[in-house]
């Protein structure tokens, strides 16, 4: 049994406990007072990112000279995601950069859509960070087939089961790029093996002109046709799904840096909230892999419809860890040990400290267990600065 004691502890977004201890084992047993954390310390829940695009980061800067996101696909994605496949090295160092920025800003657990997901689990397991993974499942693109990249999935699925920290699920990837019978099929066998879907839905106003163009029906009918509520999915993005998908199976990933830069559009993440769905926050990809950074983004964007900073939190920790059907992302007896102690710089409130103010992670626990101590201990930072150059002098071949 361990103990992580702090000046404040943060139960949830609206629950914060003066000195004292989380205690646990694997998971949280119980939150004691009367502990003797040192001044400025606060612990909290870990940090998740709802949908994320890790082998992207060599690349994150491009969404900002981007006139929209089908440009940048063909002028910056796929190029690099073919590279991306055809080179497990270059997979495992991108990814690894990107997990390591997140856990950097406090994160515990990714949910990670992209290819070589075998690869990628095999580093994220050495970092010690909790992950979710799927393949973005699409009919051409990287792939030579559907059956291809169905295929990919498949494997991972597999390599998966029984994993301590890394579990897995179907990615369809969007409704442009599967047909409906292509991507039923996908949700078909989610449901048969009893996993989740991810997928992107919504994230610019052509998904459903297409569906409408191309099959003769409406984004309602497209969840109807593929039977995507039979399945808990993480719907990337929804920007403009409000009306067409339920609270009951779809669990919002939220992305506004890149949404904003290649001109989706502002998705209704307070009318979502408001009807009882399930929301977090994904960096996708974006200029920097830092998840607080995302958080602020949040902040400034919806503030003004009534977003507050403690709905920002909690999308932060319940909104990425109740999606993916981890825990309740609370302090709370029975929840995964998955916990950040933060040295704050800064009195007053502790999650605007935490969000907006001058904050580090001291220690990061996956499970009960420190994976970050001051720094990263599964990878030495001169590795991960390895990782790094090799990642971007490959990503200047294709930008």
């Amino acid at each position: 049994m361990g103990e992580l004691c702090g000046e404040l502890v943060i139960i949830d977004a609206y629950h914060v406990v003066k000195d004292a201890c989380v205690v646990f084992d694997d998971i949280v047993k119980r939150v004691e007072d009367g502990g003797s954390g040192e001044p400025g310390t606060v612990i909290t829940h870990g940090f998740g990112s709802l949908h994320t695009h890790l082998a992207l980061r060599p690349i994150g800067w491009s969404v900002t000279v981007s006139s929209s996101l089908d440009e940048w696909v063909r002028k910056y994605a796929w190029p690099w995601e073919k590279l991306v496949r055809d080179d497990e090295e270059l997979a495992a160092a991108s990814a690894a950069w990107g997990a390591y920025e997140l856990m950097a800003s406090g994160a515990t657990l990714v949910a990670d859509m992209h290819f070589n997901e075998v690869t990628v689990g095999r580093v994220l397991e050495r970092l010690g960070i909790r992950a979710d993974l799927s393949v973005a499942v699409m009919d051409g693109g990287v792939f030579e087939s559907f059956e291809e990249a169905l295929e990919e999935n498949k494997e991972l699925i597999r390599w998966a089961r029984g994993r301590q920290t890394i579990t897995a699920r179907y990615g369809p990837c969007t409704p442009r790029l599967l047909t409906p019978q292509q991507y039923g099929a996908v949700v078909r066998l989610a449901a048969e093996e009893g996993v989740g879907v991810h997928t992107h839905i919504a994230e610019v106003p052509d998904d459903e002109l297409y569906l409408l163009k191309h099959y003769g029906i409406d984004l309602r009918g497209f969840v109807d046709v593929t039977r995507l509520r039979t399945v808990d999915a993480v719907v990337a993005h929804a920007i403009w799904a409000y009306g067409s998908i339920e609270p009951s199976w779809a669990r919002i990933s939220h992305s506004p840096r890149s949404n904003i830069a290649l001109g989706d559009g502002k998705a209704p993440v307070v009318k979502y909230l408001a009807n009882g769905f399930v929301v977090g926050l994904g960096v996708d990809v974006a200029p920097t892999y830092n998840i607080r950074e995302e958080a602020r983004a949040a902040y400034y964007l919806h503030s003004l419809d009534g977003l507050t900073k403690e709905s920002i939190y909690s999308m932060l920790t319940e909104g990425s860890y109740m999606g993916l059907g981890l825990g309740t992302g609370r302090l709370v007896e029975g929840e995964p040990a998955d916990l950040v102690m933060w040295r704050v710089r800064e009195g007053g409130d502790p999650i605007s400290a935490i969000l907006f103010g001058d904050a580090d992670p001291l220690k990061i626990l996956v499970g009960g267990r420190v994976v970050w101590d001051e720094g990263l201990l599964g990878i030495s930072l001169d590795e991960i600065k390895g990782f790094a150059r090799l990642a971007s002098s490959a990503a200047q071949r294709v930008t």
